[in-house]
């Protein structure tokens, strides 16, 4: 971090951490407790973290077999254009057959094992096939020079060249994918230990707040936040939104509705109250319930005023509350880069970087002496554009983006940046 940055600090004092990124592993360090389990289907897991590694319970593949459709030969075949004799068939699913004839072929179909006596498969694009009167293949003769290019294994899978029993297929902590539901099935894994839904609370505060859809009078403006992040939060399977609610500006409001939820959930999201305004309860209603600030303010825009805090259970686990601003770019920004891979680590999933390195295809020469997110749209060439935007309550600008980046503080964004230039870029969830 520059003097510069050191100097800007919060509420007057400096910033607890230097980036958004050391605020975030502060936060999941203090996390042990182990979370709970529950067995599902694996049909059913998918997005969920899975609890324990799966590893194969047969070597992949479990035997030998064709990796083409054509015919199994043995090197004793040569490398003549002499036709050769077709003296069986090997089937998928069934017991290998075996070559007892060097100078013949057996024909073989894609995942059929390979005949005892062959060590290569010749693919049928690369024979002329020799019928009988009534149509049926009796032998082959392979094009000029395909013989010659055939090495020992050529299309061929061998037995354990994915990986011998035992192998770890899927790791403790990773989120169950469409893939790794693949490799578990391939495991003969039925049904898989998951880590339980993690019940998170999301709480928005402000007198000004309207219900979106309901007609706003006088100075008041819709609520856009509850449903924003009630949808981030339900977009990860191992969610549990166990409390939607929107309350005013009070102390009094505030602290109640804080109490109530902490005792229905294991996480807390909150918005709104964390500035410097005389009217930001925020501080007074964590401590009313006992809770520690871990950090108040780091070094980023939007999202300046962000706070976190801990309380601690009976167990000894810590319950964590994300309190995040209060204006609608904010709140989604600080939810993404802080609070769900924090919550994501609380549910046990293990630590992964969500973000991606992607370029910036505009530049408007602006510096900023802070962690800046910035708001991008996706073009269609897979670098990333600047969203025009007029501040953290910028719904439009909101709208139109794809997700933001993060630029380093005395940065600039540069056109066409080398691959040494590129920013990380945190998508919407969705």
């Amino acid at each position: 971090m520059t003097q510069a940055t050191r100097a800007l600090g919060f509420r007057g004092e400096r910033f607890a951490f230097d980036a958004p990124q050391a605020a975030l592993d502060a936060v999941v360090a203090r996390i042990h407790a182990p979370a709970a389990t529950e067995t599902l289907a694996l049909a059913l897991a998918g997005g969920r973290i899975l609890a324990e590694s799966v590893a194969l319970r047969c070597d992949s593949p479990p035997f030998d077999h064709s990796a083409m459709d054509g015919y199994a030969i043995s090197a004793s075949a040569g490398d003549s254009d002499a036709p050769l004799q077709i003296v069986g068939e090997s089937r998928i699913g069934r017991a290998s057959v075996a070559l007892t004839n060097a100078r013949a072929a057996i024909r073989i179909s894609t995942g059929s094992p390979l005949p005892q006596g062959c060590d290569r498969v010749i693919m049928r694009e690369d024979v002329e096939e020799i019928h009988d009167a009534v149509g049926a293949a009796v032998a082959i003769r392979p094009t000029l020079g395909a013989l010659a290019k055939l090495t020992t294994g050529a299309n061929v899978r061998r037995r354990a060249e994915n990986g011998p029993s035992g192998t770890v297929v899927a790791e403790a902590g990773s989120t169950i994918t469409a893939a790794s539901i693949a490799a578990i099935a391939t495991a003969g894994v039925a049904e898989v230990r998951v880590a339980s839904r993690l019940r998170v609370a999301c709480i928005t505060t402000g007198d000004e707040l309207c219900e979106s859809g309901a007609d706003a009078r006088g100075c008041m403006i819709a609520n856009s936040n509850l449903p924003a992040l009630s949808a981030a939060l339900r977009a990860n399977a191992w969610v549990d939104l166990a409390v939607e609610r929107a309350v005013g500006d009070a102390v009094d409001a505030v602290t109640t509705a804080l109490s109530d939820t902490l005792s229905q959930s294991d996480a807390v999201v909150m918005t709104g109250g964390v500035s410097m305004g005389h009217r930001d309860p925020m501080r007074e209603a964590l401590a009313r319930v006992g809770a520690t600030v871990l950090f108040h303010g780091l070094p980023q825009r939007p999202g300046k005023p962000m706070l976190v805090a801990s309380v601690e259970r009976a167990s000894g686990a810590a319950q964590l509350v994300f309190c995040l601003p209060g204006n609608p770019v904010s709140a989604l920004v600080t939810f993404v880069r802080v609070a769900l891979p924090a919550l994501h680590a609380l549910a046990g999933g293990a630590r992964a970087d969500s973000s991606a390195s992607i370029a910036l295809s505009n530049d408007d020469g602006k510096r900023l002496e802070l962690w800046w997110h910035r708001l991008v749209r996706l073009d269609a060439d897979g670098r990333a554009r600047l969203v025009t935007q007029r501040g953290s309550g910028d719904l439009v600008a909101l709208g139109m983006s794809s997700g933001f980046v993060e630029v380093a503080p005395g940065s600039a964004v540069a056109p066409n940046a080398p691959v040494g230039e590129l920013f990380r870029y945190f998508p919407w969830p969705h």
